[in-house]
C-alpha cells in the first residue's frame, strides 16, 4: 500500500520521502530547502549540529528556534543522534523554566538572557560555525554524518496548553507523525506540486509543525524561513505559486484589513487549524486570495482528525486512518495510527456522528453552566449574538462576583462597525441584550460586555476561558480601551488607545495632550497585576526613559514581561508596526515588585 501511495504522489510531486529515511543523496546538492538554503546546505548543517549533540551526554534537548530553517535543522540532528527532542511552545523565561531541568540542553537561534537551571542556551548559529564538516569544495576531517533513524524509538515532548491553560507535556514517537504526514501527503499531496510553502503560524506547535517543516522536507518542497506576521505581507508572495499554512486569526485580520483582491500569479492553496473559521470570514477570505480555506481539525494529542472547506457545509471529513465513535459522555473518541493509546484519546467536543464516519462539531462538554440553577449553553448564547449579523467572533464566559453570571468579549464585523459607529457602549450593549431576550432568560443573559478588535488567542491559536475571564477582572475604565491582548506564561502584549477624553490627559498639557509618563506607570502596574498575577507592592523603579510622546487616540502597543524570581517588571511602549514590522519607540523601563506581600 505505501510503496503504490509513493510511486502515485512522486509521479506528480518531487518526490516523497519519510523524514526517517532521508540520507545525503535523496535530494540533489543544489534543490532548493529554504531561503537561500540548498539540500546540500541542510545536509551539511544537520551534520554540524549531530557532531555536537553526539560530543555530550545523551540527554533531552529542548528546541525553540524562530527560522523555520534552523529548527528543521536542528530537530533532524536530535531525532539522528537518538535525543529527545522538547519542542516548546514559547521561549518565555517563565516557561522555560517550568520544563527545563539542570541535565537539559537548550538550543535556540536567538540570544537568551534568563540562566535556566543553571545553563544558559547553546545558539545554533555558534554551533554551525563552530562544527567542520567534509564537504564537496573542501576537504576538511570529518565526514558528513547525515541519515535515517528508527521512526519506532525517536521520541519529542509537545508542549500544550490543554483545558486548564497550564503547559502540558505531550510524549510522541515520531512514528506518529510519520504516519500522519503520509496521511496528509495522500490528501493534499498532488495540490502541492511545484509551489513554495509559507507560513503565518508558529512552527512549534503540532499543525505548524507538520504543515511548514516536515512536510516540505519529505516533499522536497523550498519553505520559507520566517512567518508571514501580517496580511498585508501577502503581497510580497504574489508572484509565488505558494502553499500557506495559516490560522482562524490571521484570517479574520486579513478579512478585516485588506480592501481589495490579492493579485496572486495564481490562487494560493490556504490552510486553516487551531479553532473555528466563521463561514464569512472563510468566504472573505476567498473573494481576496481565490482560494476557500481548507481547516484542519485536530489536537497536539490527536493530530490531524478531519478536514473540510466550509463552502461545503458544516460536516468534517475524517482522514482515512481515523476511526470515530461517541464516547459515553458525548464526546467524540477517535483511534488511528497516530494516537498510541489502543482506547483512542476522547477529545472534549460534543458530536453528532454519521455512519458514514462525518460528524458535525456541537460545542465543548464544558460549555454547559449553570447560572442562579438555570443551564445555559455558552455556544448557544454565541451563536444567537451571531445571527444579527453584526458580530464577527464573539466568547462567552462564565463569571463569579456577588453571584455567577455571564460575561460576552465581542469582535463586530464591518456592518456591525458601521451600525455602531459613534454610539456610546451603553447603547450597544442594550441591543444585544434586547435581542438575546427574545430567546433566553434575562437571568442568563450576558451581564457585562467587552468589545475588541480581536479575540486574545495563545501562540497555539486557540481562545482560552481563562484570558476572556482575565479580561473581565479588570475594571472597566473611560481612561482607556484595550482593543486587543495576548497573554503568554509571563508576558502580555496588548494594543491600547488612550482617548482625548481620558482624565490622565487633563492638565497635561492643555495645549497638546500627552499622556503622563505616571499614567503610564500605571497602566503597566495594572495590566501586570490583573494578567500576569504580579505583586500588588511597587518596590522600586528602575531607569524609566521616555522616547516620544504617546497621542491621544492613537493606539499604542504595551509589552510587559514578569520574571517572578527577581520579582522585575520589564515594559516597552511602541508604535502599532507598519506594513514592514517597524515600530517607533514610546517608552521602556523596569520595577521591581515586592513578592512578600503576594506570600501574606
Amino acid at each position: 500500500m505505501e510503496f503504490g501511495i509513493r510511486k502515485m504522489v512522486q509521479s506528480k510531486m518531487q518526490s516523497y520521502v519519510p523524514v526517517c529515511d532521508l540520507e545525503q543523496d535523496s535530494r540533489p546538492d543544489g534543490a532548493l530547502v529554504a531561503d537561500g538554503k540548498t539540500w546540500g546546505d541542510f545536509v551539511s548543517d544537520v551534520s554540524k549540529v549531530r557532531y555536537y549533540l553526539e560530543a555530550r551526554e545523551n540527554t533531552p534537548w529542548i528546541l525553540h528556534c524562530e527560522d523555520s530553517y534552523f529548527f528543521t535543522v536542528s530537530l533532524l540532528a536530535m531525532l539522528q543522534s537518538g535525543r529527545k527532542a522538547l519542542v516548546t511552545a514559547n521561549r518565555q523565561d517563565a516557561f522555560i523554566k517550568e520544563i527545563k531541568k539542570p541535565e537539559y540542553g537548550f538550543l535556540t537561534d536567538e540570544p537568551f538572557t534568563g540562566d535556566i537551571a543553571g545553563m544558559p542556551a547553546t545558539m545554533i548559529q555558534d554551533v554551525l560555525v563552530s562544527e567542520n564538516v567534509h564537504c564537496t569544495d573542501g576537504d576538511i576531517s570529518r565526514e558528513i554524518k547525515f541519515g535515517k533513524f528508527d521512526k519506532t524509538k525517536a521520541e519529542m515532548v509537545m508542549y500544550t496548553s490543554g483545558t486548564t491553560g497550564e503547559p502540558k507535556a505531550v510524549f510522541k514517537l515520531f512514528m506518529q507523525f510519520e504516519n500522519e504526514l503520509f496521511e496528509l501527503v495522500k490528501v493534499f499531496g498532488n495540490d502541492w506540486v511545484d509551489r513554495k510553502v509559507f507560513s503565518t503560524v508558529n512552527h512549534h506547535h503540532i499543525y505548524g509543525l507538520l504543515f511548514t517543516a516536515l512536510l516540505p522536507i519529505a516533499t522536497g518542497l523550498p519553505f520559507c524561513r520566517y512567518r508571514i506576521d501580517f496580511p498585508t505581507e501577502l503581497a510580497n508572495i504574489a508572484g509565488a505559486a505558494a502553499v500557506v499554512a495559516s490560522s482562524p486569526a490571521f484570517l479574520k485580520r486579513l478579512a478585516a484589513e485588506a480592501d481589495k483582491p490579492i493579485d496572486f500569479k495564481c490562487p494560493p492553496i490556504i490552510y486553516s487549524s487551531g479553532g473555528p473559521l466563521p463561514v464569512e470570514v472563510a468566504q472573505k477570505a476567498s473573494e481576496l486570495v481565490g482560494y476557500w480555506p481548507m481547516e484542519i481539525y485536530g489536537s497536539t494529542e490527536t493530530g490531524g482528525i478531519a478536514y473540510r472547506q466550509s463552502k461545503n457545509g458544516a460536516v468534517w471529513k475524517p482522514f482515512e486512518v481515523c476511526k470515530m465513535s461517541v464516547a459515553e459522555n458525548g464526546c467524540l473518541n477517535i483511534k488511528s495510527s497516530y494516537i498510541l493509546e489502543a482506547e483512542g484519546f476522547t477529545t472534549g467536543d460534543l458530536v453528532d456522528l454519521y455512519d458514514d464516519g462525518r460528524f458535525l462539531l456541537k460545542g465543548r462538554s464544558d460549555s454547559i453552566v449553570k447560572i442562579e440553577e438555570k443551564r445555559i449553553s455558552l455556544p448557544e448564547v454565541e451563536n444567537r449574538l451571531k445571527q444579527t449579523g453584526l458580530v464577527q467572533d464573539v466568547r462567552v464566559v462564565p463569571m463569579v462576583g456577588k453571584r455567577q453570571y455571564l460575561a460576552a468579549a465581542i469582535v463586530l464585523n464591518e456592518v456591525g462597525r458601521e451600525k455602531f459607529a459613534g454610539l456610546p457602549k451603553l447603547a450597544i450593549n442594550n441591543y444585544f441584550h434586547d435581542y438575546l431576550l427574545q430567546f433566553i432568560e434575562n437571568t442568563v443573559s450576558p451581564k457585562k460586555w467587552r468589545y475588541l478588535e480581536e479575540l486574545p488567542q495563545n501562540t497555539e491559536g486557540k481562545i482560552r476561558m481563562r484570558d476572556i475571564q482575565a479580561l473581565f477582572n479588570l475594571p472597566e475604565s473611560q481612561n482607556f480601551k484595550i482593543l486587543k491582548f495576548r497573554r503568554e506564561p509571563g508576558a502580555l502584549t496588548a494594543k491600547l488607545l488612550f482617548p482625548a477624553t481620558s482624565d490622565y490627559y487633563d492638565g497635561h498639557f492643555p495645549e497638546f495632550k500627552l499622556l503622563p509618563a505616571v499614567a503610564q506607570v500605571d497602566m503597566v502596574l495594572r495590566l501586570a497585576r490583573n494578567f500576569l498575577d504580579v505583586p500588588k507592592k511597587l518596590s522600586k523603579i528602575h531607569r524609566t526613559k521616555f522616547a516620544s510622546p504617546i497621542l491621544p487616540d492613537v493606539p499604542v502597543m504595551l509589552k510587559v514581561s514578569y520574571n517572578a524570581d527577581a520579582a522585575k517588571v520589564t515594559f516597552s511602549f511602541t508604535s502599532m508596526p507598519d506594513a514592514q514590522g517597524n515600530e517607533k519607540m514610546h517608552s521602556s523601563g523596569s520595577f521591581t515588585m515586592n513578592p512578600e506581600e503576594s506570600l501574606g
